[in-house]
């Protein structure tokens, strides 16, 4: 169900309660057609066990990182090993 649907649901503010649980993990969503949507089940957990903090460690889909390649880490520790010159 739409973002709008289940706030009501809940009987929270979409913008104020809502989106800021999705956004950091408590609330799970799914897109569906380009638009995000709240599965039935989850909807239910959340009025169960109500908008607790997400678990620790958790990070988003959006902003999980995508390893880099294996012949970056010589490079990054070339970077992190230069040294300002006393002078400068």
């Amino acid at each position: 169900m739409s973002l709008l649907e289940a706030a009501r649901r809940l009987q929270v503010s979409k913008t104020r309660t809502l989106l800021p649980a999705v956004c950091c993990g408590a609330v799970r969503t799914v897109l569906v057609g380009g638009k995000r949507k709240v599965p039935e089940d989850e909807l239910r957990r959340v009025a169960v066990e109500g908008l607790a903090p997400p678990r620790r460690g958790f990070v988003p889909e959006h902003e999980q990182r995508v390893a880099g390649p294996a012949t970056s880490k010589p490079r990054v520790a070339l970077v992190r090993a230069l040294r300002v010159p006393d002078g400068a």
